[in-house]
């Protein structure tokens, strides 16, 4: 889906997990509904569970590269990495561009 991508398109692929997929397709859909006919962007979704390594790999690509970018505690950015809750990545939506190989990531905020 991504390396077919003409020059120019967009891939919005929303990360779900079996609990809550349906609720998060269907509001996802209201969201993508005006640009639907938009021929510049496809969308599609990815289960959290068979995918996490990938993801968890393109958010290496983000970590900044030397021996100073590691925190206070001691542990790396890679180690942390690592460790992530599968749950905390649900609802979460990536922008690719797979032909300028670049991409954006949305993060949803749970505001109480």
């Amino acid at each position: 889906m991504i390396r077919l991508l003409k020059p120019g398109c967009r891939s919005l692929i929303l990360l779900v997990d079996e609990q809550c997929k349906d609720k998060l397709m269907m509001q996802f859909a209201q969201y993508i509904l005006p640009l639907r006919n938009n021929k510049t962007f496809s969308f599609g979704y990815l289960m959290v569970e068979k995918n996490l390594p990938w993801f968890r790999k393109l958010l290496e690509h983000t970590l900044p590269m030397g021996d100073n970018s590691a925190p206070k505690d001691g542990t790396s950015l890679y180690a942390k990495l690592k460790s992530i809750n599968p749950r905390q990545t649900v609802g979460t939506v990536l922008a690719l561009c797979g032909w300028k190989l670049y991409f954006s990531i949305y993060h949803p905020m749970h505001t109480a």
